[in-house]
């Protein structure tokens, strides 16, 4: 899974935290966790609290999107064999699937118009479903993104400069979600009023902090309590007005003048949605992957958020001896015109405060292994990697003023690469202390992990 060059430098202590970090990602694999989900017994399959008998189910609808619906939809197949089955997988890398099923490449982190077609088929499936179906929803991180169809009178263009103008305004997922909610005619629960009167189950990996099931992929399937006026505070708050097309901003007012019909505020009784997975839970893997690895750990944060650059600083002086664990999903303004993701400025920021700290490693990585539009996942950074740079004529405070972390990174040798990992459950930053010990039997000072 890991590309093994990130070991060339400090092998031991990048190796524990690589073992560590595929600890969580096992307990966030989509397939798992929509197998432990679906529990089938002959002709009754109960799911999310809810028996239902499959002998009377004319046919069951599985949409799947994000970047871990490929998985997450083999999974449901399986367990669904035997029935008359639909597949239709939306994500943003390719994997195999069943003889039959239908699958659309999509765009992220901005919607392409592949994005347009999954949204419009997943639409004409749910809307095509008789009140003797189940549709059963997979739902993971990226969703905002691969399924995407505009509102009336709004263009994938426009929608695609409002995603540039959030991610480079620094804004957190949520309220860009609610932005995104109000240009979307799939968005915001449009998917779940589309299904009616068929019976819906939604089955979510969550990648956002707190498991907010509105901001999930922007929240499809269930009810969407912001508003239009929300929607605007959220652009007027990040200094945004003026750097989204005209278009979005007239939509946007129209909206809250009341001239445009609000984002779903509730759905129909038979829709339902539950959690299968998060980021707390792949913590908890890690932690115990940790322990029985004899390293005491200390998870500090599920919640983590913020700018990433000065965020990751203030983990490394926050955190302790051993391991200390902070999860959860920063962001980056962008100054700059360099190339990197939130995990690779946060790890370049905290490299700066490393080379102090010797006996310190920082490692930040993108459970979905792809952190911004680069190949890497992430980077583990220790107190030689300013070093390394400088010996290469690499200024750091330079790469970190132009938001160019992965050019650094990848000089130095310290960027993470995975490839697309089939998961997304956020992000999780490591920072490994050692402690010293004395030898007494010369009384010098060495170090070790415990």
């Amino acid at each position: 899974m890991f590309d093994r060059a990130i070991l060339d430098n400090d092998p031991l202590r990048r190796s524990l935290l690589l073992d560590f970090l595929s600890a969580a990602l096992q307990a966030a694999d989509p397939a798992q966790a929509v197998a432990r989900s679906l529990h089938r017994d002959g002709c009754w399959l109960t799911v999310a609290g809810q028996r239902i008998d499959l002998t009377s189910t004319r046919r069951v609808v599985i949409i799947a999107l994000g970047k871990a619906s490929p998985a997450m939809g083999r999974a449901a197949w399986d367990v669904l064999d035997g029935t008359d089955r639909r597949l239709l997988v939306i994500s943003d890398h390719p994997e195999s699937l069943p003889t039959g099923a239908s699958f659309v490449w999509a765009g992220h982190p901005l919607p392409t118009v592949e994005s347009e077609q999954g949204a419009a088929m997943a639409l004409e499936l749910a809307k095509d479903a008789g009140v003797d179906d189940l549709v059963l929803c997979l739902i993971s991180g990226g969703g905002s993104a691969l399924a995407e169809l505009p509102a009336q009178g709004l263009t994938l263009h426009d929608l695609r400069a409002v995603g540039r103008a959030l991610l480079e305004g620094g804004v957190a997922i949520e309220p860009a979600n609610i932005v995104r909610r109000h240009l979307s005619a799939f968005k915001g629960g449009r998917l779940a009023e589309a299904t009616a009167p068929a019976r819906m189950v939604t089955l979510v990996l969550s990648d956002v902090t707190g498991n907010p099931l509105s901001s999930i992929a922007s929240g499809p399937t269930v009810a969407d309590s912001s508003t239009f006026a929300d929607a605007l505070d959220v652009l007027t708050e990040h200094h945004l007005l003026d750097k989204i097309p005209d278009s979005v901003r007239v939509h946007l007012e129209r909206g809250a003048n009341g001239r445009i019909p609000d984002t779903a505020k509730s759905v129909p009784p038979n829709v339902i949605t539950t959690v299968i997975g998060d980021l707390a839970a792949s913590v908890g893997a890690l932690r115990r992957s940790a322990e029985e690895a004899g390293v005491p750990t200390t998870v500090a944060t599920t919640t983590l958020s913020g700018e990433a650059a000065p965020t990751a600083v203030r983990c490394v002086e926050s955190s302790g001896t051993g391991l200390t664990v902070f999860a959860g999903e920063t962001t980056v303004t962008v100054r700059g015109h360099g190339s990197g993701g939130r995990n690779q400025e946060g790890a370049l920021a905290a490299a700066e405060t490393l080379e102090a700290r010797p006996a310190t490693v920082f490692a930040a990585f993108a459970t979905d292994g792809i952190d911004g539009p680069t190949g890497a996942a992430g980077a583990i950074v220790d107190g030689e990697t300013v070093g390394r740079g400088r010996a290469l004529g690499l200024d750091i405070r330079d790469y970190l003023m132009r938001n160019d972390s992965n050019r650094f990174l990848r000089e130095t040798g310290d960027l993470l690469i995975t490839g697309p990992t089939g998961t997304n459950v956020g992000d999780i930053w490591l920072v490994l202390r050692e402690a010293p010990r004395v030898d007494r039997q010369d009384d010098t000072v060495q170090s070790e992990i415990v």
